[in-house]
């Protein structure tokens, strides 16, 4: 329920004054059915019956949408304005104070970087809080409020900050926080450098930004830009001071209680959308709540890297071993084990080498050379940890059992390209690893591909070419033919078929083939037929079985049906001279397990 802003004049009254302005919109029909209208009753607004003027709630919510866009505003109601909250103390059910808990705050922009400019800000708010205190004259403002509309196409519930976009100088602004918790506008260095704005124009300062992060960061300066809040006609432009700071982060800018109160804004995180009067009525910018979590994703992953990364707990410049300054010489601290020694420098005197060797041959207990050499070590000590987040949980990979064949069968790739290294190297990522996990079930051996042989050459020429002499059909053949399954199928505008064939050694083969001209479903099947047989020939069978799903073409075959259409009349002609030219030859029609088995969808 929409809560109205109070009103100092009738909603008659105001229409009375306002209908030749063309400022209210037409409204919409009465829903109410007209035999249930009180005759007795007139709507000026929507020029009907059923109730008065004054009650009229599509006149009151027009009246409100003008207040909202900045019109109206000596029909205001300002008494609900003007009072002032009464004290609780003294009431009944007031509850005793506990104490006071104050809120943590710094600010640059308007205390300065000194500390005598910081207390001056403090002593200001000191005198103008009393009451005798003169507030400051502000120009009427129109009510801002928020409705069940202004949600949108936000998620809810969430807890997205309000990201938004604005125009900052010349440039969209995308990334922008709007932080009422923030005393300063911050302007990240990464989005300064994108900007292209002179080093000159930042303006040095001396105080550090406190909590921002563990600890205070130094500023690279502050510089004043242009901000344009909102869209046309309800637009605010202003000038701001940006601190700009060198930090990683997810957001461009921050937006903090100085541009907040200059706007006089009103934010709503929950309708994830930011209020502000104008000269036009009430402008508003709408967050991003997409952008809002893609942030939040980045910030996250930041986090994680600045706290598992060992690279970044470690000094590689600091990690480089002293070298000696002078010449080093072995002695041995056991006698009969020279593997057991220590160094010792060569400049030293006589007399004073042979006390320090007597005294490291005393003390020899204490040297170690292997793990055995340390019992009651707390393995703590020396153990080993990998750079895991201890907060994820482990996965248990499920054990895969292979097939045998997989398993007692290594498979050799001849590649001219590294693809061994490559899989194998410790620094892949990505894709990469994912294949080399899977490919890591089977035994491959990689070798270099070497060169073609003459023999190999040979080889290939005896096996692959085609005798000149037809091969004789024997028995074998008879009793175990290839076997061709056709399936045609036309459609408007395409047409097409598809094949299978099986050898002898139950070797299949499929086919799809497409018409580039259009075919009747009839002839589909015969072109199918046609292009089986054909292929049979190209092959050199001598022994074939053919099925076909289609029962007119099978009985014009089998001489069952009579082809009574002239092009059903050719196609039958040239399928008997194919057939003719194999020397065994059976035609069938496909069983419905057949069709479900080979041909389970329709061809396109």
């Amino acid at each position: 329920m929409k809560i109205l802003t109070p009103l100092n004049t009738k909603p008659s009254q105001i229409l009375h004054e306002i209908k030749d302005k063309e400022m209210l919109e037409r409204p919409d029909k009465m829903r109410s059915a007209p035999s249930k209208k009180d005759k007795n009753l007139w709507c000026r607004y929507h020029n009907n019956h059923g109730h008065t003027t004054d009650n009229c709630e599509s006149l009151k919510h027009a009246i409100e949408a003008l207040i909202k866009r900045g019109h109206l505003r000596r029909y205001f109601d300002r008494r609900e304005e003007r009072r002032e909250a009464s004290p609780l103390a003294g009431q009944e059910g007031a509850q005793e104070n506990a104490g006071v808990i104050n809120t943590i705050s710094g600010r640059i922009a308007e205390g300065g970087s000194s500390e005598q400019g910081r207390k001056a800000y403090a002593r200001e708010v000191l005198t103008t809080m009393g009451p005798l205190a003169k507030r400051q004259k502000m120009e009427p403002a129109p009510a801002i409020s928020f409705y069940d509309e202004d949600v949108g196409d936000t998620k809810t519930p969430h807890d997205d900050p309000l990201v938004v976009t604005l125009r900052v100088e010349s440039f969209d602004m995308k990334r922008i926080l709007v932080d009422n918790g923030s005393s300063a506008e911050v302007l990240f260095y990464e989005a300064f450098q994108k900007m292209s704005i002179s080093f000159d124009r930042l303006c040095k300062i001396d105080t550090p930004l406190n909590r921002f992060i563990n600890h205070p960061v130094v500023c690279e300066g502050i510089i004043a830009l242009p901000v344009t809040v909102g869209t046309p006609p309800a637009q605010a432009k202003l000038m701001l001071d940006f601190v700009v700071v060198h930090v990683p982060s997810a957001y461009n800018m921050i937006l903090g209680r100085t541009s907040l109160n200059q706007l006089r804004a009103v934010v709503s995180t929950y309708h994830m959308k930011m209020k502000f009067p104008t000269e036009h009525g009430v402008g508003e910018v709408k967050g991003d709540q997409r952008v809002a979590r893609l942030c939040y994703m980045a910030s996250c992953r930041n986090r994680a890297k600045e706290t598992l990364m060992i690279g970044d707990l470690r000094d590689e410049t600091k990690m480089e071993r002293g070298k000696p300054t002078e010449d080093l010489m072995d002695i041995e601290l056991y006698p009969r084990k020279q593997e057991k020694t220590a160094r010792i420098g060569t400049g030293f005197s006589d007399d004073l080498k042979l006390k320090l060797v007597d005294l490291l041959r005393s003390y020899s207990d204490i040297f170690t050379w292997t793990a055995s050499d340390m019992p009651g070590i707390d393995p703590k000590v020396i153990t080993h940890k990998l750079n895991m987040d201890p907060l994820k949980k482990p996965v248990k990979q499920k054990k895969r059992t292979f097939a045998p064949e997989r398993q007692s069968h290594t498979i050799v790739v001849l590649s001219d390209q590294p693809l061994g290294k490559v899989l194998q190297n410790p620094d892949a990522s990505g894709r990469l690893v994912n294949w080399s996990v899977e490919l890591g079930e089977f035994d491959i051996k990689y070798k270099p591909r070497v060169a073609i042989k003459a023999q190999a050459l040979s080889d290939f020429v005896v096996e692959c070419t085609v005798p000149e002499d037809p091969p004789q059909l024997v028995l074998s053949e008879v009793l175990n033919p290839w076997l061709l399954y056709v399936n045609g199928s036309s459609k408007v505008g395409s047409s097409g078929a598809g094949l299978i064939r099986i050898s002898p050694e139950k070797f299949m083969i499929k086919y799809s083939l497409h018409f580039d001209f259009q075919a009747s479903n009839n002839e589909a099947e015969y072109e199918a037929l046609l292009a089986g047989i054909r292929l049979a020939h190209s092959l050199r069978v001598e022994s074939l079985s053919v099925h076909s799903d289609s029962q007119l073409v099978v009985n014009h075959i089998l001489d069952e049906y009579g082809a009574k259409d002239n092009r059903m009349a050719l196609y039958l002609q040239a399928m008997k001279t194919e057939a003719a030219k194999l020397k065994n030859y059976s035609l069938s029609r496909l069983t419905s397990v057949d069709i479900s088995k080979f041909f389970p969808s329709n061809i396109h």
